[in-house]
């Protein structure tokens, strides 16, 4: 259990207790949706941060996952995520490099390539939101016929014609939003997902969640992460890194992907 002093002042003018300048309060986020407010320390940790999250989300397996925040930044086509470090105070990373509301997103840390490492239910829950998120997102270049099979594998139980309307699937983000700018496209596109949802009736959701990550681990992009940078040529690049090496991303052509241990001349802007 995370264990910390709190110290309470006494409001002058409106009775109410202040939290003093070395205890504060954070939110954790899966995407938009907040999991978790902890009250911290100056001092605490992100280890701890993630300890306390672990005890109270009953989540085992939390070597998998990790905090990030997004960087401040005064271009907003140059927004950049970061990675906590969780043996370091959080309050003083957050203060120095994080954009205001300054809050963390929890997010995978180690992308599997055998989702039945996944043996804590809770962690193949998280891991299964947060692979969610990445394809609604578009951060996984998956097929058409992938993504209609990917958004079948819902979480609201078997089929039922009277409750899964494509209205009622509007209201879920299952697609990427590239996808749903156009109103009737988006509507045939659901028309499909429900027969195959249909065609699934009887799946247990914790195994439909299952094949979620599986397909999702065969999808391009899946445990890759980006970078702006430039390459010998002074040319707008990405580079990342992903569990076959290192991947750079030019405006054209097919992504590069390095596996052996090479010299690369990248100037990173972060």
């Amino acid at each position: 259990m995370l264990r910390m002093p709190l110290k309470l002042k006494w409001g002058k003018k409106s009775g109410r207790y202040d939290l003093s300048q070395d205890v504060y309060v954070l939110t954790v986020f899966v995407g938009d949706h907040p999991i978790l407010q902890c009250t911290l320390t100056t001092e605490s940790t992100a280890k701890q941060c993630m300890e306390y999250l672990s005890q109270k989300v009953d989540l085992n397996q939390v070597e998998m996952f990790g905090f990030r925040y997004q960087m401040k930044t005064n271009d907003p086509d140059k927004r950049m995520m970061r990675w906590v470090e969780l043996d370091k105070p959080l309050r003083r990373q957050l203060e120095r490099w994080a954009c205001k509301p300054r809050q963390v997103q929890l997010a995978v840390l180690y992308h599997t390539p055998n989702a039945f490492t996944l043996t804590d239910q809770m962690a193949r829950s998280y891991y299964f939101l947060l692979m969610k998120l990445d394809v609604v997102e578009g951060r996984l270049t998956v097929a058409l016929e992938k993504y209609i099979n990917l958004a079948a594998y819902i979480e609201y139980g078997d089929f039922d014609a009277s409750i899964h309307t494509v209205d009622f699937m509007q209201s879920i983000p299952l697609l990427p939003r590239h996808m749903c700018r156009s109103a009737q496209i988006l509507e045939d596109l659901l028309k499909r997902v429900s027969a195959v949802h249909e065609r699934l009736r009887g799946m247990q959701p914790s195994y439909a969640a299952l094949l979620y990550i599986v397909d999702a681990q065969q999808c391009e992009g899946y445990g890759e992460e980006y970078f702006n940078g430039k390459d010998e040529d002074s040319s707008e690049v990405k580079v990342g890194y992903s569990q076959e090496g290192v991947v750079v991303r030019g405006p054209y052509g097919a992504p590069l992907k390095h596996k052996s241990v090479f010299l690369l001349i990248a100037y990173c802007m972060i």
